[in-house]
């Protein structure tokens, strides 16, 4: 039986209207991590998965929705999540479906800014790449990820919601680098000077989660 939260990300959910046609979504993964099902399942704060290990930070209070996994030429499902480093993605809303149908893009292959931020270009950040985090924390920052609001009917409630993409990004393909947004405490198990991972290979990015968030 799904909890509360599961049933309320849900409706959210379907009030995207995210089309489906060609099974971008796949049930099968999805995974909730609301602070009831942490507790049942004495969930940690953080793992370590991939090939060599390395850390992420388990996104608590958040709900995974499975995505069906569009995978380069020539690799596997299996080899992608056993050797790939756990990371997060925040988006923009306008495009979780083309991220869905197509996988990752840079700005100059989809004719979009999709992955380019006003504040970073203005630190002197080279935009034209994909920035992801193993902490699910930065990634959700606003420059990445803006706030959604939504009005759940059954609730009679008035939602902030966030969407992040969790990913599985080949090791060795990306740089490690410091923080270059302002933010609070992420906490201690990962320094901040290993916090931004950045790659211009799309075919080292695999979404394998969109997660949801509601306060």
């Amino acid at each position: 039986m799904s909890c509360k939260y599961q049933q309320l990300t849900s409706r959210f959910m379907d009030s995207l209207k995210i089309t489906d046609e060609e099974r971008l979504l796949d049930p099968r993964y999805d995974y909730c991590f609301c602070n009831t099902c942490c507790t049942k399942r004495g969930d940690r704060d953080y793992y370590r998965r991939g090939d060599p290990p390395e850390t992420y930070f388990l996104p608590k209070d958040w709900r995974r929705f499975g995505v069906s996994l569009r995978l380069p030429e020539g690799i596997s499902e299996g080899a992608v999540l056993e050797s790939g480093h756990v990371c997060f993605y925040g988006p923009r809303s306008t495009n979780v479906e083309s991220i869905l149908k197509l996988g990752f893009r840079t700005p100059e292959r989809n004719g979009t800014d999709a992955h380019s931020y006003d504040k970073m270009t203005s630190a002197g950040v080279d935009t034209k790449q994909i920035f992801m985090s193993p902490s699910i924390q930065y990634a959700v920052n606003d420059a990445y990820a803006p706030v959604l609001r939504y009005y759940d009917h059954e609730t009679r409630k008035e939602y902030s919601c966030k969407l992040v993409f969790q990913l599985r990004v080949r090791p060795r393909s990306y740089k490690v680098g410091h923080i270059t947004l302002q933010t609070g405490s992420i906490g201690r198990y990962i320094d901040d000077d290993h916090l931004m991972w950045s790659t211009t290979d799309m075919n080292a990015v695999v979404a394998t989660g969109l997660l949801v968030k509601m306060t």
